[in-house]
């Protein structure tokens, strides 16, 4: 399988190297038998969509709804130790994180420091690493993590600290793992990849609450990709430390464009307004192109329908 001209020079712009080690159309093997995917480290976000990404949140707010953007970090700036030996991170790959969230919060948007939150917790003594080894997402751990980089950032919102306590817990678990990373990989290489195990966590609201929950509507949702859906246990660890319940409105594969437009459009939406909308983007998708009329026509004809 030979990899495309737009994965290779992809490569160039991610990677010093003077040698490319990827096994696969899409995937690089590290140390350790880590993976990567390769346009995780795409320099800079394609022209318009950070604009694009303030003009939506901007436009939402306006009808009374607060957006809090939440970026899942590359997983090659996290785990950069885990790369191929002779695979150095371009400046553009390593500082673009904080350049966004700089440009977003000078612009008026709401938007939560992930990247700082893993750094940190990398460096604890936990051994749970925060992304799979074999896959492209973060893992229970990490998603609780970010989730509490979320809620420390959100505590005093007054759409938090007005709406209704639901307390939740969680259960850990063993698990094994064969990544979405490990089915790009050439067939001969990709039995030399071991599964991973990792420890997984399942939330539940706690039993000593169960008797004081009443009907009302939860006033959070959760807007995002693959990133977000329950599988990866962030909607868990959102409801677990924020103490509220929370919308979960997930579109795999959605990458910048399509999960807000779906769910503006959508009856969850429609019938549910929640008061906050919490907006998970994968950095490694912002080099996407936005269609021309994408804010018109997916984000302002779909929050104020004709």
């Amino acid at each position: 399988m030979k990899s495309s001209l737009r994965t290779s020079l992809v490569l160039g712009a991610f990677l010093t190297s003077n040698s490319v080690f990827s096994l696969g159309s899409t995937t690089l093997v590290g140390q350790d038998d880590w993976l990567f995917y390769v346009t995780d480290g795409y320099p800079a976000p394609a022209a318009g969509v950070l604009q694009s990404i303030v003009e939506a949140s901007k436009a939402i707010e306006s009808t009374g709804i607060k957006v809090v953007v939440a970026i899942v970090p590359l997983k090659s700036r996290i785990y950069e130790d885990k790369l191929p030996t002779n695979f150095i991170l371009s400046p553009g790959a390593r500082g673009q994180y904080t350049e966004m969230l700089n440009f977003l919060q000078k612009n008026g948007v709401s938007a939560v420091d992930i990247n700082s939150a893993f750094l940190k917790a990398k460096q604890t003594t936990n051994p749970e690493t925060l992304f799979f080894r074999n896959d492209t997402h973060w893992t229970p751990y990490g998603a609780l993590i970010a989730a509490q980089a979320v809620a420390d950032y959100i505590k005093d919102f007054p759409e938090i600290k007005n709406s209704e306590v639901t307390e939740y817990n969680y259960i850990k678990s063993e698990k094994e793992n064969n990544g979405d990373l490990v089915k790009f990989l050439w067939s001969d290489v990709q039995k030399q990849i071991p599964p991973e195990n990792y420890v997984d966590y399942q939330y539940e609201v706690s039993k000593s609450e169960v008797g004081l929950l009443d009907d009302s509507a939860p006033t959070i949702a959760l807007v995002g990709t693959s990133y977000s859906n329950n599988n990866t246990r962030f909607l868990g660890g959102l409801q677990y430390v924020l103490k509220r319940e929370v919308i979960d409105f997930s579109v795999a594969g959605g990458m910048v464009e399509k999960p807000l437009p779906e769910y503006l459009k959508s009856d969850t939406y429609r019938l549910q307004k929640p008061k906050l909308i919490i907006w998970e983007i994968p950095e490694g998708t912002m080099w996407s192109l936005l269609p021309n009329d994408w804010y018109k026509n997916q984000i302002l004809d779909n929050l104020i329908p004709k």
